[in-house]
């Protein structure tokens, strides 16, 4: 590398060149000092320090590259119930009280009705037949008709009853300050002080609610739920008033997270959740079955996955290599846990993370043991996620029984799990909790 020190000037001289890094006399003005010397400038040093950041460069690209390229698809998943009450109960709301009573039933029998999980019985006339009872059994009224009556309540199987206060506070108030504000030119602006008042809008809303669920024909508790929302806000201004926040919209979301809360604990309820797909230049198949999952067309894509894990697992096939190998009956698996066939998705699931131990379908495999829990759950409430799955092809199913390991804890029958899995609450059990839940 080199400069031009003296460039040919009027006597036609040719330029004089000299290293970039030249030798100065000692006795050299400080003026003439060359500038501080730069590893970079060494044609040695530049060239190696530039390969080392080319080098880290094209790693980061790749890694960012190869986490860009992983395809996943969102699907939606049926979750159920924190309890377990059959599906089609019929359930009638029976008396609320504080003073946001008539909101908090109106917007949880609307809920419950949505969910499709319970039929609502009428209330009118419920009310009446249980003051006639008590009449009755003072003496005051006879049983005669009354019985009748009662035939209504014995279409109910569960009252909902419960109670709901909402507690709104809010304050003003005003302080005089010092202010400053810039005056004058931008290019030498002054500060000046002027007297301001500072006015401050503050509160907080305190939203309680306790809910129960009561079977008609024993008379106990099958659920109950304690919940507080607790949201405060403050807002200020200065020379004007701020504006107050609306506190009928603040006591709407309040009760519609009460209300949103308590159906996840009596009715199943739908999340959505992302799911990894994968890809092997040695396998199109995976492209084109990873085309249907995106469209949440399921069983097209467990036909185009199972001609893959056929051409990985049949005897007679090319050698594959162990990621190829897993990658299919990943993919496999993973289309038949979508439609709720755990038997032998699982089996799938359990052989790609054997083939391949990396973190992705370790994970995946926990969940849809996770998954296939819940199922069961379900299930017990009445409500069936299992989809007509396709048959799978023998030598897939083969090859998964042979890769699996017996051990503790381990069958080769489908649909087996490894280990143990947390078993959920007792679903039965009726119980009380204050949960207190913030403001979004």
């Amino acid at each position: 590398m080199t400069r031009l020190i003296d460039p040919a000037g009027a006597s036609g001289q040719a330029p004089v060149v000299s290293p970039l890094h030249e030798t100065l006399p000692p006795d050299a003005p400080l003026a003439h000092n060359p500038r501080a010397p730069d590893p970079l400038d060494h044609p040695r040093k530049g060239l190696t320090m530039t390969r080392a950041l080319l080098r880290t460069f094209v790693l980061a690209a790749s890694a960012l590259s190869t986490v860009a390229c992983t395809p996943t698809v969102r699907v939606n998943r049926l979750r159920p119930a924190e309890v377990t009450i059959k599906a089609s109960t019929r359930v009638a709301a029976g008396r609320f009280e504080g003073n946001d009573a008539t909101q908090l039933s109106s917007e949880l029998q609307a809920a419950l009705g949505r969910t499709g999980h319970y039929q609502l019985v009428e209330r009118a006339g419920i009310d009446e037949v249980i003051r006639e009872q008590k009449l009755v059994a003072q003496g005051v009224a006879t049983t005669e008709g009354t019985n009748v009556q009662l035939g209504a309540l014995q279409a109910v199987e569960a009252i909902l009853t419960g109670d709901g206060e909402r507690d709104f506070q809010m304050s003003r108030s005003a302080n005089y300050e010092t202010c400053s504000r810039q005056e004058g030119p931008a290019r030498k602006p002054r500060t000046v002080q002027y007297a301001c008042t500072r006015h401050v809008v503050e509160g907080r809303l305190v939203y309680r609610a306790h809910l129960r669920l009561i079977d008609v024909s024993t008379g106990g508790v099958i659920v109950t739920k304690a919940y507080k929302v607790n949201d405060p806000f403050r807002r200020e201004a200065y020379d004007r008033m701020p504006s107050a926040p609306d506190s009928d919209a603040m006591i709407s979301q309040a009760r519609s997270r009460v209300v949103g809360r308590f159906l996840r604990v009596v009715a199943p309820y739908r999340v959505q959740e992302s799911v990894e797909l994968v890809t092997d230049g040695a396998l199109p198949q995976l492209e084109e079955g990873n085309k249907f999952a995106e469209l949440g067309n399921w069983s097209e894509a467990q036909r185009r996955y199972d001609a893959a894990a056929v051409a990985v697992s049949s005897p007679g096939a090319s050698p594959y290599k162990p990621e190829t190998r897993a990658r299919a009956v990943y993919a496999l698996g993973l289309s038949l846990v979508m439609q709720g066939d755990f038997d032998h998705g699982l089996p799938q699931l359990d052989n790609a993370r054997r083939l391949k131990p990396e973190s992705r379908y370790e994970d995946f495999y926990n969940r849809a043991r996770g998954w296939s829990e819940e199922a069961k759950r379900l299930s017990a409430q009445g409500v069936t996620t299992r989809k007509t799955a396709g048959a799978v092809s023998a030598s897939v199913v083969s090859a998964a029984n042979a890769a699996a390991n017996p051990g503790s804890g381990t069958t080769n029958a489908a649909g087996s799990t490894r280990g143990s899995v947390p078993q959920p609450r007792g679903a039965d059990e009726a119980f009380e909790e204050l949960e207190e839940l913030t403001a979004d």
